[in-house]
């Protein structure tokens, strides 16, 4: 009876759950529709289908099975779990939608031109690009797509990859004040990249965040946004899709994608499960929150410095060993939140939405593309990707923009559009 009760529960929460998030999903489709800038709208779209989605498809598919991650089966059918992570995301829910009424609402208008950003993000791309082709030959040009990734044939920098990405962004956002011809190169650039690196959610990521920082700063604004933004979501998908069946030919079924790499969910609930049953993931404690700290710390001067939480969680959710010091070479994906939760528990996922409503706060309030812009992807990095994969980037990023802000105002001429 017990657990019919609990069971019963689950399957109520997990509807209200649905039902509050997705009230919330029409709330941001209506504003962003009227043309509202904040950031926080163009956060949640990407929270929802990282987060609640998948809550949707567990109630839809409730036999679904983890072949390769096969511990997060016992977690994702304990009730007492799902119930906790239901009340977090949708506790988290209303933090962000309650947060962007609170927030400033930085008209397009308002917008500042910094002139040193912009060459200096042109000088990025095209280093980055001309560095790649020095360490590797000309002949990467045409071998193909996935030569680093699938192929394992040229040696591809993705810290310095990814803040060519991050540059490209923030010429787009200044492209009223770029010329063509310059948009055109970066944009070769950029796909030469996505053909070098050949992972899906590089490309999925710029495609998406492309959209929306052309909404941000008044090319595609409220309807025209919602049809951009869903069809290019559906082309993302449907690239997935034919990326497993064509290059990892390893497709079961398009459940397995929304599942394991459109999910947030079975990662932060096995973590979960895993501290109710007092089960060990990481080594010691504070392992997650060290690695974030001391991630710049060479292993050399220090050997036993932990990998990023992601490792751990990883071998802890394909095997019966307990974590060890070694990286496994890949991993599953995870959020802030997962890092958070494992050193500092319940109280983790409550400093998780005060920053990330720090982050979205500050980027709806600043004038600067380039700020704007670079906060925009800080969040939905975080909760998007484990932090150990664009910790570098997102620090060289933010070096390179303090010292355009420092230095932007003695060499460029400020303007508002």
């Amino acid at each position: 009876m017990m657990n019919d009760f609990f069971a019963g529960l689950e399957l109520s929460m997990g509807l209200l759950d649905i039902l509050v998030c997705s009230v919330y999903l029409w709330n941001t489709l209506v504003y962003i529709k009227k043309g509202s800038n904040a950031i926080h709208y163009y956060f949640y779209l990407i929270y929802y289908f990282f987060f609640i989605f998948p809550v949707i498809l567990m109630i839809l598919v409730p036999n679904y099975k983890y072949k390769i991650f096969w511990r997060a089966n016992d977690a994702m059918e304990d009730p007492i779990s799902n119930i906790i992570y239901y009340i977090f995301t949708m506790f988290f829910s209303v933090c962000i939608i309650h947060s962007s009424r609170m927030s400033r609402e930085v008209k397009v208008k308002n917008f500042t031109y910094n002139r040193l950003a912009i060459n200096t993000c042109t000088a990025v791309i095209i280093f980055v690009f001309l560095i790649t082709i020095m360490r590797n030959g000309i002949g990467i040009l045409t071998s193909g797509y996935g030569v680093h990734y699938t192929k394992g044939i040229y040696e591809i920098n993705e810290p310095l990859i990814g803040c060519g990405i991050m540059c490209f962004l923030i010429l787009l956002g200044y492209s009223e004040y770029v010329s063509k011809f310059r948009i055109w190169i970066c944009s070769f650039i950029i796909i030469a990249f996505f053909s070098f690196v050949g992972k899906r959610y590089i490309i999925a990521e710029t495609l998406i965040l492309c959209v929306y920082v052309l909404s941000m700063t008044g090319k595609l604004q409220g309807r025209k946004f919602i049809k951009c933004l869903f069809l290019v979501a559906s082309g993302v998908l449907g690239l997935c899709v034919a990326y497993g069946i064509v290059i990892k030919g390893n497709f079961t079924g398009i459940v397995d994608y929304l599942a394991v790499d459109f999910s947030r969910q079975y990662t932060l609930v096995y973590q979960i499960f895993s501290k109710n049953i007092e089960r060990q993931i990481s080594i010691y404690k504070w392992d997650a929150i060290i690695y974030i700290l001391a991630w710049w710390i060479p292993r050399v001067l220090w050997p036993t410095k932990p990998y990023g939480f992601v490792n751990q969680l990883t071998i802890s959710l394909t095997s019966e060993m307990d974590p060890i010091l070694k990286n496994m070479g890949w991993a599953t994906t995870c959020s802030i939140f997962s890092d958070l939760f494992d050193s500092f528990s319940y109280i983790g996922l409550l400093m998780g939405i005060l920053i990330f409503v720090w982050i979205l706060d500050k980027a709806n309030k600043t004038s600067k593309p380039h700020q704007k812009i670079f906060l925009m992807y800080l969040s939905i990095k975080l909760i998007t990707v484990q932090i150990s994969s664009w910790i570098i980037q997102i620090v060289l990023c933010f070096l390179m923009f303090s010292f355009c802000d420092v230095f932007g105002k003695k060499r460029s001429k400020m303007r508002e559009k």
